[in-house]
């Protein structure tokens, strides 16, 4: 997903419910303390394009 988003930043602008699902995801896996470094900075900013998104 965060590639994905990289490649097409405008993919959650006209979506809201893939901006929810997104949400969502994001907020399910950041519960999962094993994370490492990478997937945590990775899960931020797609929680980050889903709060520029939703403006």
């Amino acid at each position: 997903m965060w590639a994905l988003l990289l490649a097409h930043p405008s993919l959650l602008d006209n979506c809201p419910g893939l901006r929810s699902s997104a949400a969502r995801a994001v907020e399910s896996l950041t519960a999962d303390h094993d994370l490492s470094p990478e997937a945590g900075r990775e899960l931020s900013d797609i929680a980050y394009a889903v709060r520029l998104a939703d403006r």
